[in-house]
């Protein structure tokens, strides 16, 4: 029963495991059945995302693609630019070597044609070595002989002179006219050979200046003595104009100015059989065509000299101012002469810092006008009322500092000398003008030695200017003099700069001597104006 009962149990339980199973099985197959069915679907949305992602991944290198396209496109644009950059380094580099080759070639001709430079520089040198050792001979020589000449001969017109005086009473007239004509030549001679000295002293540079005071009056005394005789002799009438506006002292080398007026009024004469001459002083010429930075109307004046003579062809007029030239052959046949009056006139004026002008027409006569830079002072008028000295004195540091009116420099300048020696002429001629303008007297040359021994005689000088190179000469010799000198030791020196040299330069340089300021290097007023207060 047991048996049965377990048999039946297990049984039983068998069949209930069965059934479980069973159910087990339909609910798992029913399960994987669902899941089979809902799959596709996942995987669509899978393979969708998938496509997606592709797409986007795709799309992505297309962008990617595009860009390297670009990118490449841009590379190739940049190494194209460079490649073109490339050739035009290459073309500029081959003309750059190009020009440096032929640099290289300008160069070394450049080298070349220094060295024949050089070469020539120094033939040039050795040349004017032996020019200017031939000058001194000549100079030497001309010197030498002109008091070998002139001594006897002065000896011959004298003792002629006396011989024609006759006093014994025992000399026929054949025998005066024998010596009259040995007299006239002797003369001539010697005339001759001033002029070649005169040519010489001008070519050499020798020949100096000294400006000084010159009264109108005396040069028109002078001229009318000097050919009075010829006024006597000749059917010529001799006639001086002075216009009525020029003043009565100018400032010029008178020496020279007689020399060249009376040259060419010797030509005027010899020149004219009848009519007149005429000499004139002029105060200024409307028409003056000039490249003189000298002249302007303010500092000129015209010696004029008009004749009736023979007068000159146009093609001869510019030689007639050469040495031993006349205005034809038979002039100096029918005239005599050297030649060498008008050339000499031409030198002496050009270095006076004024010209010539020519005005000719044949068989009417000539016109010459002397245009000379010229300092002007009028006369001074007396007035009754005295005028009162400045009151105030300064030191030397106010000096520096305070710069006087023209007025008072006027007053105080008034009569005082002034002496100034320099090469500058145009300078000397300025700087005169204008302290005329203040009633000073000033005495300019070129000459160290007479510019020196002048300012001996005036101890009294107010101060002295000299231009850095005549200071300079002979390692400071006329500086020397000046300061040696227990006279001159303390007339207060002034220095016109020559060099580029700083006003603290030359200072410093001239420090041992009494040099109190330095003008400027250019002639300028304000500035003149300036340093001469700080002198007074």
């Amino acid at each position: 029963m047991s048996i049965l009962m377990l048999v039946f149990l297990s049984f039983l339980f068998s069949i209930c495991f069965f059934i479980i199973f069973l159910i087990a099985f339909f609910y798992y197959k029913k399960f994987i059945n669902r899941g089979k069915a809902n799959l596709p679907f996942k995987t669509s949305q899978i393979e969708i995302k998938e496509s997606n992602q592709i797409i986007e991944e795709n799309n992505s290198l297309e962008e990617q693609k595009k860009a390297v396209q670009q990118r490449m496109q841009q590379i190739r644009k940049t190494e194209e630019l460079i490649q073109s950059k490339l050739r035009d380094i290459e073309i500029n580099s081959k003309k750059i070597n190009s020009e440096k080759k032929q640099a290289e070639i300008k160069q070394q001709e450049i080298q070349d044609k220094q060295k024949a430079l050089e070469k020539v520089r120094l033939i040039l040198e050795s040349q004017k070595e032996e020019i200017d050792r031939m000058n001194t001979h000549k100079n030497e020589f001309m010197t030498n002989m002109s008091h070998e000449l002139k001594t006897p001969l002065n000896s011959i017109l004298t003792l002629t002179q006396v011989l024609i005086k006759n006093k014994d009473d025992n000399l026929n007239e054949k025998q005066l006219k024998f010596l009259r004509t040995v007299y006239s030549s002797g003369k001539t001679l010697l005339s001759l050979i001033n002029d070649v000295l005169d040519i010489a002293k001008i070519e050499s540079g020798k020949t100096e200046t000294f400006i000084e005071p010159i009264e109108i009056v005396a040069i028109k005394n002078e001229i009318s003595e000097t050919f009075y005789a010829e006024q006597i002799t000749k059917d010529v009438s001799f006639q001086i104009e002075i216009d009525d506006n020029i003043p009565e002292i100018i400032y010029s080398d008178k020496k020279r100015l007689l020399q060249i007026l009376r040259n060419i009024l010797s030509n005027a004469f010899k020149f004219t059989e009848k009519g007149f001459v005429k000499f004139k002083i002029l105060n200024q010429d409307s028409n003056l065509s000039t490249s003189n930075s000298m002249l302007s109307p303010e500092n000129y004046i015209i010696f004029s000299i008009e004749d009736t003579g023979v007068g000159i062809e146009v093609d001869q007029q510019k030689a007639i101012f050469e040495e031993f030239v006349q205005a034809d052959g038979t002039a100096s046949k029918n005239f005599g002469g050297t030649g060498l009056g008008l050339a000499i006139s031409q030198k002496l004026t050009t270095l006076l810092g004024g010209e010539i002008k020519l005005k000719s027409e044949p068989g009417k006569g000539s016109m010459f006008n002397v245009y000379l830079p010229v300092s002007r002072k009028q006369k001074e008028k007396k007035h009754s009322q005295k005028i009162q000295k400045l009151k105030k004195i300064l030191t030397p540091q106010e000096n520096s500092k305070y710069q006087l009116s023209e007025d008072d420099l006027q007053k105080l300048l008034k009569g005082k000398n002034i002496f100034m020696i320099t090469k500058n002429m145009k300078y000397l001629f300025l700087f005169t003008n204008y302290m005329e303008g203040l009633k000073a007297i000033v005495n300019g040359t070129n000459n160290p030695s007479e510019g020196l021994s002048k300012l001996d005689n005036n101890p009294d000088a107010t101060f002295v200017v000299l231009d850095e190179y005549i200071a300079k000469e002979e390692d400071y010799k006329i500086m020397t003099e000046i300061s040696s000198n227990q006279r001159l030791e303390n007339i207060p020196i002034v220095i016109v700069p020559q060099s580029n040299s700083t006003t603290e330069e030359l200072l410093e340089e001239f420090s041992s001597f009494n040099v109190i300021c330095i003008f400027p290097k250019e002639f300028e007023k304000s500035l003149i104006l300036k340093e001469v207060s700080s002198l007074l």
